[in-house]
C-alpha cells in the first residue's frame, strides 16, 4: 500500500499543470472534459497528449488506471483512430505479466484542474500477438480521437471497483465519477514516410 501511495503522489504533484495549449475539446460531461492532440518537435518523436480538463465547482476523484505494485497494470484510456480501411484502436498496453492485485489509480480534480498525459506514438498499440502499433498507422491522413471509459468494468482480470473507500466504512465525502469521455477528433498532418518509418520502428 505504501507503494501504492507513492505513486499517487507523484501523480498529485503534477495535477495541478494549465491545460496543455488545447484548441478543441470533446463534450463537457459533469464538468469534464478531453482533449486529444498529436504533438513534434526536432527533439522527439510524434507524441499523442490527452488533456483531461475540469470545470466543474465540486471536486470529484476520476478514475484513470489500475496499478499493480508501483506499475501502471491497465490504463482506461483508449485511442482511436479513422483510416481508409476502417475504424483502429489502441491501448497503453503493458508488457509486463501480472502478480498479484491491481488497485485503482485515481486522480482527484479540482475546478479548473487539468490532467496531462503524453507519451510517445510508439507507447500505444494494440494486442500482445500480432501486435499493431499506431505508428504504423499514423502517416495516413485519418482522424485520431481519445475515449475514456470509466464505468465499471466487471471482469476476474481487473476489479470493478472504481474507487477505494476512503475512510471505509464511511462512504467517500467526495464524488467518484462514473461516465465515459469523448475528445475532439484531430485530423493527423502527414508525416514524412522517414518519420513514420522511425515511430513504426521501435517496440
Amino acid at each position: 500500500m505504501q507503494n501504492v501511495l507513492a505513486v499517487s503522489a507523484l501523480l498529485l504533484a503534477a495535477l495541478p499543470c494549465a491545460a496543455a495549449d488545447a484548441a478543441e475539446w470533446g463534450q463537457t460531461v459533469d464538468g469534464l472534459r478531453m482533449s486529444v492532440a498529436v504533438v513534434s518537435d526536432s527533439r522527439s518523436d510524434p507524441q499523442v497528449r490527452v488533456t483531461v480538463n475540469y470545470v466543474g465547482d465540486k471536486p470529484l476523484l476520476l478514475p484513470f488506471a489500475f496499478i499493480s505494485d508501483t506499475r501502471i497494470a491497465s490504463y482506461r484510456l483508449r485511442l482511436f483512430l479513422s483510416a481508409s480501411d476502417g475504424q483502429h484502436s489502441f491501448d497503453l498496453v503493458p508488457i509486463f505479466l501480472l502478480a498479484g492485485r491491481l488497485d485503482p489509480l485515481v486522480i482527484p480534480m479540482v475546478p479548473q484542474a487539468s490532467y496531462v498525459l503524453e507519451l510517445p506514438i510508439t507507447a500505444w498499440r494494440t494486442g500482445r500477438v500480432d501486435v499493431e502499433h499506431l505508428g504504423a498507422l499514423i502517416k495516413r491522413q485519418g482522424q485520431l480521437w481519445a475515449e475514456l471509459d470509466c464505468g465499471h468494468v466487471g471482469t476476474t482480470a481487473i476489479p470493478s471497483l472504481t474507487c477505494p473507500l476512503y475512510g471505509y466504512p464511511n462512504p467517500n465525502q467526495i464524488v467518484c465519477w462514473e461516465g465515459k469521455l469523448t475528445s475532439n477528433k484531430v485530423t493527423l498532418p502527414k508525416w514524412s514516410s522517414s518519420a513514420a518509418a522511425a515511430a513504426n520502428s521501435r517496440p
